[in-house]
């Protein structure tokens, strides 16, 4: 349960968020990275760039390929093309997420 939190970051500076199982750390970053809702209050992010990633990747595959996953999160197919080449996704494209490497992943 996150109560009266208040947290502020600044452009550039690197933080590390500490705490024993259970003291809320990926809940807070699941909140602030806007994949979980809070059921009061608010979260102000004042610029839009926030990413999280959780400690099991797996959580964040809904989608049968990889292709999918990637289409979902791609707002421009030119920019979606550069990641894959960058990459080099092509021969992962009609794979399961669930069926890559770690490293893949």
């Amino acid at each position: 349960v996150i109560k009266g939190l208040t947290f502020s970051v600044n452009k550039g500076d690197i933080y590390a968020i500490l705490g024993s199982n259970g003291a809320g750390k990926s809940t807070a970053l699941s909140l602030i990275s806007g994949i979980n809702k809070p059921y009061r209050g608010e979260i102000e992010i004042k610029e839009k760039s926030v990413a999280y990633v959780p400690q099991d990747v797996n959580t964040l595959f809904v989608k049968n390929t990889v292709y999918e996953e990637l289409i979902n999160y791609s707002e421009n197919k030119a920019d979606l093309d550069n990641v894959i080449n960058l990459c080099k996704l092509s021969k992962l494209l009609s794979s399961h997420p669930y069926d890559l490497s770690g490293g893949e992943k």
